[in-house]
């Protein structure tokens, strides 16, 4: 296997502590509000506009598609350009979008088309936001304290998680669901003013800056050096095959489970919040354990411990009925929230340990595409599914692929730890 060279320390101090600590501060800010918005966006949809199941897909594979058409091109832009800058503006951008909802519903202007261009265009900047946030990390840190990094901001993702649903329902219940949606805008405007406090000089090296007269041509070259890398790289090829099939059936599951528990099971929005945030505690104490779990297990096993909690979720989510709703639901969630860091933290430490940093960005970005590009497929299937079938019956296909992905991923995955 490949391995980075890099002279970094294990864990930042000095500049480089007060970078990282900025940076985390930042995401952990706009992390609470898009926890909020996880909740609100699919009950404005559900409760305000009166969106179906397939409208539910649609609207949460409009969120996907940015990744698989504007995927490459956000890895090429990040390694050429000033990072901070990058994700300023995007933040900026989305702060903007997502405030135009609540300001749109106000106005009787809030339509299903309307909400699926937000989602949309809110997804391109979020595309070049991700990536260009997995290049600064590692400039933050360096390579030996990617694990630790990775799960400090994993568990900022968790505490999110645990908070924010529960903050939602509440919110949704007092404001309405597109109300709620302004403390998203408000932390989008955080999270750039924490970026913009980041200065080059506290960073482990400079940030990327353009390369002069380089042009579309130059452009084309840097997508085919990242694609070759990642293509050449059988461990990297692996696991982004392993994770585009199971987020083709985990998307089905985030499309359709908020619409499931507020139209099958009948749960209030107040009650949703409180089981979403099952989900956050899982997801917490999963990201204080993953670290420990990679050092003992290695990555590819820990990937498949986080697909099995997967896995079952997605049963229990499916074989809920309205009889026991919200334990079931609760207990989904928190398969859900486990899973999610051993996937998480695994998959991108990995990523960025074999990388070196000249392509880091532009690897990110093929690895994101190649895994998410399956996300609006899934959701949009998942929604069409429950057209067809019902939205519990879409939900048990689901499950069902997740197991036939553990059980045909297993062994490539393993042998990625042999050959490690």
């Amino acid at each position: 296997m490949h391995k980075t060279v890099s002279d970094a320390v294990t864990t930042p101090t000095g500049r480089q502590g007060k970078a990282f600590h900025l940076l985390w501060a930042g995401e952990t800010v706009s992390l609470f509000g898009t926890q909020i918005t996880l909740v609100a966006l699919p009950l404005t949809a559900v409760l305000v506009l009166g969106a179906s199941g397939p409208q539910m897909g649609l609207i949460t594979a409009a969120g996907w598609l940015p990744v698989v058409l504007l995927g490459l091109i956000a890895g090429a832009w990040s390694d050429r350009r000033d990072q901070r800058r990058t994700m300023i503006f995007c933040n900026v951008c989305r702060a903007v979008l997502i405030g135009a909802v609540p300001l749109l519903s106000s106005l009787g202007l809030l339509t299903v088309p309307v909400l699926l261009g937000l989602a949309f265009v809110t997804g391109c900047f979020s595309v070049f936001f991700d990536v260009a946030y997995q290049t600064l990390v590692p400039l933050t840190v360096g390579s030996d304290g990617l694990a630790r990094a990775n799960s400090r901001l994993e568990m900022s993702r968790s505490f999110a998680q645990l908070l924010g649903p529960t903050a939602a329902g509440f919110l949704v219940v007092q404001f309405s669901a597109p109300g709620a949606l302004a403390v998203d805008a408000a932390s989008f405007a955080v999270s750039a003013a924490c970026i913009l406090a980041l200065t080059p000089l506290s960073l482990r090296q400079k940030v990327s800056t353009p390369a002069p007269g380089r042009g579309v041509r130059g452009l084309r070259a840097d997508l085919a050096e990242g694609l070759r890398f990642v293509v050449g790289h059988r461990p990297i090829l692996l696991v982004i095959v392993a994770g585009a099939a199971a987020n083709l059936f985990t998307a089905g599951l985030m499309a359709l489970h908020v619409l499931f528990a507020a139209r099958d099971l009948q749960l209030s929005p107040r009650v949703i919040g409180v089981c979403l945030a099952a989900e956050g505690a899982a997801a917490l104490i999963g990201s204080a354990l993953t670290a420990r779990v990679i050092r003992r297990w290695g990555e590819p096993r820990t990937v498949l411990a986080g697909l099995a909690l997967l896995t079952c979720g997605g049963f229990i989510l499916a074989a809920t009925t309205p009889a026991w709703s919200w334990a079931g639901f609760a207990a989904a969630q928190f398969a859900f929230g486990f899973s999610s860091p051993l996937i998480n933290i695994a998959l991108v430490t990995l990523r960025q340990r074999l990388t070196p940093e000249g392509v880091l960005g532009r690897v990110n970005a093929v690895a994101r595409v190649g895994i998410m590009s399956s996300l609006p497929i899934g959701s949009a299937l998942a929604g069409a599914a429950s057209g067809l079938l019902t939205n519990q019956g879409a939900l048990g296909v689901c499950a069902v692929g997740l197991a036939v992905v553990l059980a045909v991923a297993a062994r490539p995955l393993l042998g990625v730890g042999r050959a490690g």
